[in-house]
């Protein structure tokens, strides 16, 4: 019983960072256009399929982005990796493995879920860098309070 204080800090820390992390993210918006851009050339380049969805869903991202919203950003964006997961309007397979990477490594880490997370890192290596996180802020509230 005498872990749990500490593992009540280390969540409330770390929800705490997740929003601090999320809203400056969000803030910042040259990751979208890259991402818009990436999307506008694949589509140019497609041979089948349709890219509504995808263009619609980057418009919702937007908008939760200019109004600030942390929360419906980071939502929207996972959205727009679910939609490329399951090829949404029938887009080559390929199509949407190559904007999948793109979107993983344009867009800020703390806006994607977990899963996203553990299928480009894997679990083991996603739980070891977590662990890495957990002690790393652990280390800093300690010197902070020294």
């Amino acid at each position: 019983m005498k872990w749990f204080p500490f593992v009540l800090l280390v969540g409330v820390l770390n929800g705490l960072w997740m929003f601090q992390g999320g809203a400056a993210a969000a803030a910042d918006s040259d990751w979208l256009d890259k991402v818009t851009q990436r999307m506008l050339m694949e589509q140019s380049l497609a041979k089948e399929g349709s890219f509504a969805p995808y263009l619609e869903q980057i418009r919702l991202v937007r908008d939760a982005v200019d109004k600030g919203d942390a929360v419906g950003t980071y939502r929207s964006m996972n959205r727009l990796m679910a939609l490329l997961e399951t090829d949404a309007g029938g887009i080559p397979r390929r199509t949407a493995e190559k904007l999948w990477a793109y979107c993983y490594d344009v867009v800020p880490h703390d806006l994607h879920s977990e899963e996203v997370h553990i299928r480009a890192i894997g679990k083991d290596n996603y739980q070891k860098m977590k662990a890495h996180e957990i002690n790393e802020r652990w280390q800093s509230s300690r010197e902070q309070l020294d």
